[in-house]
């Protein structure tokens, strides 16, 4: 049988072993939605998915991505391209009223094989934001999704 003693010292184990874990588990559980956002995007439907090209399909001319984009905004200007890095099948460009201003920004998917536009990143399947005209090279899912004038 335990002394009182020895019951107050497992106790106290128990009690700062399950705080720590506790903690601990909570950060893991906060932490997954992070390290797993591209998987959750797919399997909500809110990322953008680039259809299957055959292999060896050359990469599109950076000029021709801005233009893609600037033809999406019209009256705005590049102010850079980026990627993700494990996800080289768009281009994101950034436009904005000036080339150095960070009010009003938009960004724009382009297709990095086949410029054509597609929803923007905050977009669903069932809505298109910020499309205002349809053009030869806009996505047909994009066009599909979008009700324009």
């Amino acid at each position: 049988m335990l002394s009182t003693r020895s019951i107050r010292a497992w106790a106290w184990v128990h009690k700062w072993s399950s705080l720590v874990c506790t903690v601990f588990m909570l950060l893991c559980l906060t932490g997954l939605p992070l390290i797993f956002h591209h998987e959750i995007g797919h399997l909500l439907g809110t990322e953008v998915e680039a259809p299957q090209m055959p292999a060896g399909t050359p990469r599109a001319d950076l000029d021709r991505v801005v233009a893609v984009a600037q033809a999406r905004a019209p009256g705005k200007t590049m102010q850079f391209l980026s990627r993700e890095i494990d996800d080289d099948s768009f281009w994101y460009v950034t436009l904005g009223d000036t080339p150095l201003g960070d009010e009003k920004q938009k960004t724009v998917a382009v297709d990095a094989r086949a410029p054509r536009c597609w929803p923007s990143r905050s977009s669903t399947k069932a809505s298109c934001t910020g499309c205002s005209s349809c053009t030869s090279t806009c996505s047909p899912g994009c066009r599909a999704r979008c009700s324009w004038a």
